[in-house]
């Protein structure tokens, strides 16, 4: 049974990168999304 400051420290790490992974995927998303909704309001407006 590990003491409750290791598992604490565990836990952190478990959120920290938890929370970092869901960052990294929102922005990419971002970067991904808005470069094709300029494409596709160009499409859009030229249609």
């Amino acid at each position: 049974m590990p003491d409750s400051k290791d598992l604490a420290m565990a836990r952190m790490c478990e959120i920290y990168f938890k929370a970092k992974l869901l960052v990294d995927v929102l922005f990419h998303l971002h970067v991904l999304v808005k470069p094709c909704s300029a494409f596709w309001c160009l499409i859009l407006f030229y249609m």
